[in-house]
């Protein structure tokens, strides 16, 4: 079996921005393949998406996105069906009813117990306009990520206050600004080519994919585009060749750090584990941890990206500097009990701090 879909689940309050941020990932999917689970086409710029085919209640996009028509009841055999295409989708998108309960609904994704796909993440957008009719903490406490859309009809020591507030409900997720829905698609995802993609011939007609279709339609350009919120992800790099502890690299994650919504690299545990890589990737609160040899040659350290917003990197750094051990301790027997729960399994449990 291939590795499992990530799904990301996009909530907010009605009119907050949840179809804008759904219409931007798919605008700048490239060669992604999405699936996207909404409540209502009307609300998606179908007409620019060029269907190819249509079967039942789910449309097939130009570029190989999937675009699928559900209500509460069809969430789980919706997705179902969309794990099940071939080749594989790189991500699933939920949009969320404007007054759907995101903890219910991501309790229906996890719940669903097919190994095909997993709730990766929780997207939350808030009004800037209307933040007033949202309660922070039943919005924002179940997030991963939020997003305060909508941000310029705010002054500055307005949007300030309101971002330090939503901070102190999202219990450490990144809150970001935003514009109609504007953000950088390596928050969600690798913005890898398609596997088997054959090399275009250029003296063939080459087919508008999605986003560039959307791009010429809008005027947009990709690189005026990503100048206008390239400033909203951080990025940092991590290596050491002293091996992580196994326990206390796990408390780091489960203390999920401030601003930390992505993580992904090599794991070396040195003697701790059984000489193997790890190859680790959290996306929100979703943590998958694979075994596998060291490449032939290969120098065996551990090296990590971080990517989130408001990271205190110096202090993030620190942090990681201080899970590497040098040789296993009296009580280190079963110290890698804490990383095998999430190799090759997903959790399902969420514990009082959010994360596994």
């Amino acid at each position: 079996m291939g590795a499992s879909i990530p799904v990301v689940v996009v909530a907010g309050f009605l009119g907050a921005g949840k179809t804008t941020l759904v219409n931007h990932v798919l605008r700048s999917a490239g060669d992604l393949r999405l699936g996207v689970l909404v409540n209502d086409f009307g609300a998606i710029n179908i007409d620019a998406f060029l269907v190819a085919g249509q079967v039942d209640n789910m449309m097939t996009l130009t570029n190989g996105c999937i675009c699928c028509e559900v209500d509460s009841d069809d969430i789980e055999e919706s997705l179902a069906s969309l794990a099940g295409i071939a080749p594989r989708l790189d991500m699933i998108l939920v949009e969320a009813s404007g007054v759907a309960e995101p903890a219910a609904l991501v309790q229906v994704v996890r719940a669903a117990g097919d190994e095909r796909f997993h709730c990766s993440s929780v997207i939350v957008v808030i009004d800037a306009a209307e933040h007033g009719r949202v309660d922070l903490v039943r919005q924002a406490g179940v997030a991963d990520l939020v997003l305060l859309n909508k941000a310029d009809v705010l002054s500055s020591a307005e949007r300030d206050d309101l971002l330090a507030r939503i901070a102190a409900a999202s219990r450490g997720a990144p809150v970001i600004p935003t514009i109609r829905g504007a953000l950088d698609l390596d928050l969600l995802i690798d913005a890898t080519e398609r596997h088997g993609q054959q090399e275009r011939r250029p003296d063939l007609p080459v087919q508008l994919t999605l986003d560039a279709l959307l791009r010429e339609e809008s005027g947009d350009q990709a690189e005026q585009h990503d100048h206008g919120h390239s400033h909203q992800v951080q990025s940092t790099a991590w290596t050491s060749s002293v091996p992580v502890h196994p326990r206390w690299f796990m408390d780091l994650l489960e203390r999920r750090p401030a601003g930390v919504y992505r993580v992904k690299g090599l794991l070396d545990f040195g003697k701790f584990g059984d000489g193997e890589c790890y190859v680790l990737q959290v996306v929100g609160r979703s943590i998958e941890i694979e075994r596998r040899p060291w490449q032939a040659g290969a120098v065996r350290r551990t090296e990590l990206v971080l990517i989130g917003h408001g990271m205190d990197e110096p202090a993030l750094l620190e942090q990681l500097d201080s899970c590497t051990a040098t040789e296993p301790g009296p009580s280190d027997e079963h110290a890698m009990l804490r990383v095998l729960r999430f190799t090759d399994v997903r959790f399902t449990d969420v514990n009082e701090a959010g994360w596994p």
